[in-house]
């Protein structure tokens, strides 16, 4: 509860920490709400201190969770202890809260704790139990967490003993097992609330129920603040090889400039760069998937899309086949050569951001926020948000320099570089939302595959017209007078590598930490290069390599889940309902625009 202009002075600092994994959520007071958002970089969210009972209408002085949810405010604190002594909020009261907040699609820090003398009477199981039994029902994992806070400890300088904090967490959980269910018992957030700081934050933050801290006056100092969320950065386990900075980006480079100097057979050329392409891509994908909601980047894939994808991708196929058999090649290589200018830059600027975004020097770094309201024109369009810092203007530097020397050399190496960016950045943002969804979208592009390269000759056309960097080139033969090359098409790595990197959050989801589904997976991705290769070899004609990948991916990941039992669950899987998630976002941006 500061003055605005203390408030923002609060969020320079914010913007200068790094969060890491953990999730960070700051509840301003109501006046500051949107200066303070449009100031705060993505990675941090912001909370309403509470809301209304009821909707939108007479009942002056409130505001409602449709408010909130109109100006993309993500997050309300309900029950707090405050609210509870001052106010007289009771129980009853709080669950209609709670069910109409999480109807309108806010997100719920709801608070439950004791009074000193229900600790000292030996009830603070009691009071927490009712505080919770008429929500318990409300209660989903991914949209409400749980704040205990001993109101005896806040703003008191005491805190509960680490035993005391374990003790009435475990007993939250056990609770909520019975109460709800142990599925929700065990996903949920139980966060501890009572004057937390940077002296008690670390043995806290290791006690096996806490996960994480509703912080009060601690969070006014921005050096203290920044203790805490280190307290807790990196408290849960990584999953999965996370190897990728390491040795898979060296090997990255390695396959993509090697072959320019050293002569590397153009099929091993293929099966090595398309593989750790896909790796690392996969592994990127999963970092998207355990990021903060404020970070992540990432465009869900539903089912309707997946049925659609086909459709338009055939409709683009015939169109640029018609402007490659009647336009000037000269033309359309220079409107592709513009198309692709500013495309190119951002892929390699994003591509190798990522990497070094791991660095403890660039994170370090502050991260500065604009807002451009670039659609002019518009007078009721809101202005984008755009962050970045010191790293952020070499690359785009780096990216410009990589395009602009492509358009003006052609240079196949430098088409490799844009083109390996553009597969790493689809993989690492588009989501397959199930795997049924998944299994739709490869069926329906294996029978489109099939058409247009054995039915016709669009498909080829089009691949070898277009002079852009929509493939991948693998020279014969450097010394040659004419470089022929081998290619394959981008799609041959990002329709297949987004199924592997869902078969990798499979794996984490069900804590596989041999990662049997995405290990069969990738080697059946290069078991079908492989036969793809080898039949086009044999008959030296081009072939359809999701013909191959297609039934080797599914195949592979029906296998598995056969000798392991796992049908049923692997059928189900989805990533926490994000096909219903995404719709809801194009839905609601729908309805802002109208």
């Amino acid at each position: 509860n500061l003055t605005q202009a203390k408030a923002l002075e609060l969020v320079e600092h914010l913007n200068a920490m790094h969060v890491g994994d953990v999730e960070v959520v700051v509840a301003p007071v109501l006046l500051h709400l949107p200066q303070v958002q449009s100031k705060l970089k993505r990675s941090i969210g912001v909370a309403a201190q509470n809301c209304s009972f009821a909707g939108m209408g007479a009942y002056t002085g409130d505001v409602s969770a449709e408010h909130l949810a109109n100006i993309d405010v993500p997050w309300v604190i309900l029950g707090h202890s405050e609210r509870r002594s001052h106010f007289g909020e009771d129980d009853a009261l709080l669950a209609t809260k709670l069910e109409h907040a999480l109807e309108a699609g806010l997100r719920v820090i709801f608070c439950v704790g004791e009074q000193k003398a229900d600790r000292e009477a030996g009830r603070t199981l009691d009071v927490c139990k009712a505080q919770l039994e008429k929500v318990a029902h409300l209660l989903d994992p991914a949209r409400t967490v749980i704040a205990y806070e001993p109101v005896w400890a806040i703003g008191t300088g005491l805190v509960a003993t680490p035993a005391q904090a374990q003790e009435t967490h475990r007993e939250i959980r056990a609770y909520l097992a019975q109460a709800a269910s142990a599925d929700v018992a065990a996903k949920i957030r139980i966060q501890y609330g009572g004057s937390v700081n940077a002296s008690n934050c670390a043995e806290l933050a290791g006690l096996p129920d806490v996960d994480g801290f509703l912080v009060g006056g601690a969070s006014l100092k921005h050096a203290d603040f920044g203790t805490i969320v280190g307290a807790c950065r990196g408290r849960h386990e990584q999953f999965g090889p996370f190897m990728v900075d390491a040795v898979a980006y060296p090997v990255l480079c390695a396959c993509i400039f090697a072959p320019a100097v050293v002569r590397v057979h153009p099929y091993a050329h293929m099966l090595v760069l398309a593989t750790v392409i896909v790796y690392v891509g996969c592994h990127r994908a999963l970092a998207q998937a355990v990021a903060t909601p404020g970070e992540a980047q990432t465009e869900t894939v539903t089912k309707k899309e997946a049925m659609q994808f086909p459709l338009y991708g055939s409709a683009v196929l015939v169109g640029l086949y018609v402007v490659v058999k009647f336009v000037k090649k000269e033309y359309l290589n220079m409107l592709l050569a513009v198309y692709f200018f500013g495309l190119g830059a951002g892929a390699v600027h994003q591509a190798v951001r990522t990497p070094l975004q791991a660095l403890p020097a660039v994170q370090a770094l502050k991260t500065h926020v604009w807002r451009l309201r670039w659609q002019f024109w518009d007078k009721h369009a809101e202005a984008e948000k755009i962050e970045f810092n010191a790293l952020d203007v070499p690359l785009l530097a780096l990216g410009v320099g990589v395009s602009l020397a492509y358009a003006l050399t052609k240079r196949w190496v430098l088409a490799n570089v844009l083109a390996a960016s553009f597969s790493l950045c689809a993989i690492e943002m588009l989501s397959l939302g199930s795997f049924q969804i998944g299994a739709l979208l490869l069926c329906a592009l294996f029978l489109y595959d099939i058409f247009w390269v054995f039915g016709t000759e669009v498909m080829v056309t089009v691949a070898k017209g277009i002079d852009a960097p929509i493939k991948l080139l693998f020279p014969k033969d450097l010394h040659a007078e004419k470089v022929e090359f081998s290619l394959l098409g981008l799609g041959d790595i990002v329709i297949p590598g987004i199924f592997v990197a869902l078969m990798l959050r499979f794996d984490m989801k069900q804590r596989l930490h041999a990662l049997p589904y995405f290990r069969a997976n990738l080697c059946a991705y290069v078991g079908a290069l492989v036969a793809t290769i080898s039949v086009m070899h044999f008959f030296e004609a081009a072939q359809p390599a999701l013909l191959y990948l297609v039934p080797g991916c599914l195949g592979a990941a029906g296998l598995v889940a056969a000798q392991r039992g796992e049908l049923g669950a692997l059928w189900a899987f989805s990533d926490d309902d994000a096909e219903g998630s995404a719709a809801e976002k194009k839905k609601a941006a729908a309805k802002k625009s109208e």
